[in-house]
């Protein structure tokens, strides 16, 4: 008789052990981190408290989460991106200061993560004073364990005019092995000017690559000297982290850049940004975002457009939400793809600080998909000159569970150019038969031997380093320039004479790139070709002004189109590699920077292109260090402003599921030229509404 109980109590023993040994395993696996932002928020701003919870355990794992409501603000229900109870209660519409949202429950992937987010709104009837930590304790339940975390903001009535700063990472999630760039976005939207150092603490187990700007890396901290920032201004600074090949899935790398006073090293201002570890069966998407035009002035609209690309072997749905930025408003009709707003569906236009939240899609396998929304910048409110114009955009991957977070932001500027515009394309490109162009340049090493006119010219390396043409139509001779052309400068030659591509088939991205105009937009165009002998590294040998004038007199006076010019620095690149091992991607963009500010004090736009990966190849950049210089040249390029517009040939080209190199249906064989198809999808990053004017 006593055996029974006897035994009833080892099993109850040895149960109670497993049960404890489970719950210890999934808090060990379980990572928890929340940020808020805006760091600093006034009266009738929104706060986003983003809980991240990550699981780098070989398993999944059910998870339980709740947040605290902090004081002075309320939590709308409709604008939660997880369905949650108030204080126990289901049917409420806002969630007051001090009670606690109960998210429904929810599984994570092993190797993946799941991001909750809750806005809470800054009261104005009954405001909370000045210097409020309006904090957030977020707890995780993973079986009887508990995690707990909390982000927290400050209040004050001033935070429009203050210090801003936001974070991006991409990738949105990385692998063990890989790297992450960093942008980091600041912006003065106020009176005066005001001194401060910008800096990057490296997530842990991160090493330092590289920084743009003259960042220097010290002690695990990136900084840049900003000097003094000037009221109504704004920039953008990178930096490149390596991520340890025995970094584990589902771990974090938590980021949090932060202004500082340079004397008293007072946060001004900061912004925090989770990135997650994934792995080969969790991170299957690939998530980028663009702005544009940036810089943005009242009433113009920022397109921003957020590309998915399933790198999966299988179709995947997807789920994208996106706040509206400050000062804008989104309309429904405009948006690309049916949306929320807020969780209501009757609506005509979402207010800032509201959230977007788009219908499901499906991403085929090998396919992309972009979703676009349009913001237009207020005109009877309109932001400061240097706000930035922030989106956060969330894309869960709902065939998995693992979802994704990247920021985007415009910089408000009242004196913006209108029309200013940068290009995100879909992957794979689409591809355009027949039609061709005629363009070359004469001495070349190139393949493309007929049809060349060579431009006019006066200077000593005039003739050796200049070609110029019109476009031919299919089966055309070639078309003279008229009032419908437009005329383009190329500053340099790396893909425009071509390699490892049809011989003399016009098959280049620029014949395509000229035949979409001419079958698109009517119009025909006229290029020249200006190669530095020695590179842009030789300011001297680019002869910016003279190619500009010796092109102006080729056009008809009838004509008020001005010329547009394209930077295509690819050669240029390598060549800085070869003479300089050691050259930093600073370095580099400063001859970026030279070259913009010579044509720009010639009334002309530059036109930028992000540098084709070239992985496997032979070239001198084919190294770790010239890899992180692409990377960080390529996000100052895309997200600096500094160029009048950006055709990202890098995403156009390279491989979804390693970013690194060429798309293999793009590489010509030598793993840094694109084929003819290469070309072609090249062509078809070019946003023809440039070219309207």
């Amino acid at each position: 008789m006593s055996a029974h109980p006897v035994g009833s109590t080892v099993l109850s023993r040895l149960a109670l052990l497993f049960l404890l040994f489970a719950s210890v395993d999934a808090m060990a696996a379980i990572n928890l981190r929340a940020v808020a932002t805006p760091s600093n928020a006034a009266p009738g701003e929104r706060v986003r408290y983003a809980v991240t919870v990550s699981n780098s355990g070989s398993v999944a794992q059910s998870v339980a989460l709740t947040g605290t409501v902090p004081v002075g603000t309320t939590v709308a229900k409709s604008e939660l991106s997880l369905a949650a109870f108030c204080n126990g209660v289901g049917t409420y519409t806002t969630c007051a200061a001090g009670q606690t949202l109960q998210f429904v429950g929810f599984n994570v992937g092993a190797g993946g993560s799941v991001t909750v987010v809750y806005p809470a709104l800054v009261s104005t009837s009954a405001p909370p004073a000045n210097g409020t930590a309006l904090k957030s304790t977020a707890t995780a339940t993973v079986g009887t364990l508990k995690l707990q975390t909390s982000a927290s903001a400050t209040a004050t009535s001033s935070a429009p005019s203050l210090l801003h700063v936001t974070a991006s990472a991409l990738p949105a999630q990385v692998r063990a092995g890989g790297q992450v760039s960093y942008t980091l976005t600041y912006g003065n939207p106020g009176s005066a000017a005001v001194a401060a150092n910008l800096s990057f603490p490296l997530p842990a187990g991160t090493t330092f690559v590289s920084a743009s700007d003259g960042g220097t890396s010290s002690a695990g901290t990136v900084t840049w000297s900003l000097g003094t920032v000037a009221a109504g201004t704004a920039g953008r600074r990178t930096v490149v982290v390596q991520v340890p090949t025995t970094a584990v899935a589902g771990s974090q790398l938590a980021a949090d850049a932060a202004l500082r006073n340079p004397t008293t090293q007072v946060v001004l201002a900061h912004a925090g940004l989770t990135t997650g570890v994934g792995n080969a069966t969790e991170t299957v998407l690939n998530v980028r975002a663009v702005a544009t035009p940036d810089p943005a002035a009242p009433g113009q609209r920022v397109r921003y457009a957020v590309t998915v690309s399933n790198s999966a072997t299988a179709t995947h749905s997807v789920l994208v939400t996106a706040t509206v930025p400050a000062n804008t408003t989104v309309t429904k009709s405009e948006l690309s793809l049916a949306a929320f707003c807020d969780g209501v569906g009757a609506y005509t236009t979402c207010a800032a600080g509201q959230t977007l939240q788009f219908v499901g899609f499906n991403v085929a396998a090998g396919g992309s998909v972009t979703v676009v929304y349009p913001a237009l910048i207020s005109t009877t409110a309109p932001p400061s000159n240097g706000t930035l114009l922030n989106s956060d955009v969330w894309v869960e991957d709902a065939t998995l569970g693992n979802e994704y977070q990247v920021n985007v932001a415009a910089i408000a500027s009242s004196t913006a150019l209108t029309g200013l515009h940068v290009t995100a394309s879909a992957l794979p490109a689409q591809v355009r038969a027949g039609g061709t162009v005629s363009l070359a340049k004469p001495n070349a090493a190139g393949r493309q031997q007929n049809n060349v006119r060579p431009a006019s010219s006066s200077g000593p390396n005039a003739a050796s380093t200049q070609s110029q043409t019109n476009i031919r139509a299919p089966g055309a001779a070639n078309v003279p320039a008229s009032t419908d052309t437009r005329t383009v400068v190329i500053l340099d030659h790396a893909l425009i004479d071509g390699r490892n591509w049809t011989p003399n088939a016009d098959d280049r991205w620029v014949n395509y790139f000229a035949q979409r105009l001419l079958t698109e937009r009517k119009v025909s165009l006229r290029m020249v070709v200006a190669q530095g002998v020695k590179g842009i590294s030789s300011m001297e040998e680019l002869d910016v002004s003279g190619t500009v004038a010796r092109l102006k007199s080729g056009v008809s006076t009838r004509s008020a189109v001005r010329p547009v010019v394209f930077l295509d620095g690819i050669a240029d690149f390598q060549l800085l590699q070869l003479r300089d091992p050691e050259v930093t991607a600073a370095q580099i963009i400063a001859i970026h920077r030279h070259i913009i500010e010579r044509v720009h004090a010639l009334g002309l736009k530059i036109f930028g292109e992000t540098i084709i990966p070239f992985e496997g190849s032979t070239l001198p950049g084919n190294t770790v260090l010239g890899e992180a210089n692409r990377l960080a040249v390529n996000e100052w390029i895309r997200n600096s402003g500094t160029y009048d517009a950006v055709v990202d040939f890098d995403l156009a080209t390279s491989d979804p599921k390693h970013s690194a190199r060429l798309l293999p249906t793009y590489d010509s064989g030598d793993h840094m030229h694109p084929n003819d198809a290469g070309y072609q999808a090249m062509a078809e990053a070019v946003d023809l509404s440039l070219f309207d004017e």
